[in-house]
């Protein structure tokens, strides 16, 4: 990553992201005894997984900076987390992934709890109003 922001320092910081994520993504892919270059499929062996994490936490000190830049890297970065809790990758991940889900759960049923509780006000204002 180093080489990469020396011979493009105007990269915009969600895609150097992207850049320094692409990375850490090729310590999963599957490796090909006799292949310069990697498959397409993810391989989530105990020594891919282990690189991974231990680039992770460089990455983690070299781009913190940036994860809270802008949307587009906060939208990034988010991504890529989601991607970290589905595979169990790394706490940080799982931990946002839980949140994820957990909001979303929230977004499904408040609307629905409000909805039944306007639904039942609207059915107590009309039987009060037809006694009067």
């Amino acid at each position: 990553m180093e080489a990469l922001e020396k011979a493009m320092p105007n990269l915009a910081p969600a895609e150097l992201l992207a850049k320094a994520h692409g990375q850490l993504l090729l310590e999963l892919m599957r490796k090909e005894i006799g292949w310069t270059s990697v498959s397409w499929e993810f391989d989530f062996n105990e020594e891919n997984v282990s690189a991974f994490r231990n680039a992770f936490q460089e990455y983690r000190k070299r781009y913190r900076k940036l994860f809270r830049l802008s949307s587009a890297t906060k939208m990034e970065r988010a991504g890529f987390l989601h991607f970290c809790g589905t595979h169990k990758l790394t706490l940080e991940g799982e931990l946002f992934l839980t949140a994820f889900r957990g909001k979303g759960l929230i977004r499904r049923c408040v609307p629905r709890f409000l909805s039944r509780r306007s639904v039942l006000g609207k059915r107590r204002g009309l039987a009060s109003n037809s006694a009067a």
